[in-house]
């Protein structure tokens, strides 16, 4: 049976230059590709597809959660972006903390109203 290997989410954005900007100078992605409004940004085996359209689409109650990414160490994690993430306006990062479903994340608000989740299992 073939196995699926990774999932690539598109995030629709207002303005492609600072969806650009927020992964690669905040949360440590490379620029993979760019052609006109339309981008890829990726690290380690995380894929992020932009595509710039002049306007995000409506946020169902002001957000978006729009995708989780699993990490080997979420305190690392957070620890290397934190930084840049402590420049962010009040409101737009949720610290890392215990969720009763295993996982130990924090989450980022995006430019465009899509919260990013990033977590790994909690250790005991």
């Amino acid at each position: 049976m073939p196995r699926l290997l990774n999932v690539m989410p598109f995030l629709r954005c207002a303005e492609i230059d600072s969806a650009i900007h927020f992964f690669t100078g905040l949360l440590g992605f490379e620029l993979v590709f760019r052609e006109g409004h339309f981008a890829r940004v990726s690290r380690d085996a995380v894929t992020f597809l932009l595509m710039g359209e002049g306007e995000a689409l409506p946020a169902r109650g002001g957000f978006r959660y729009t995708s989780y990414v699993d990490v080997d160490d979420v305190e690392a994690l957070f620890a290397e972006l934190k930084p840049g993430l402590d420049r962010l306006p009040p409101g737009r990062v949720n610290p890392p903390c215990d969720m009763e479903y295993g996982q130990r994340d924090f989450s980022v608000l995006g430019p465009d109203g899509d919260w990013i989740g990033f977590g790994s299992p909690i250790r005991g």
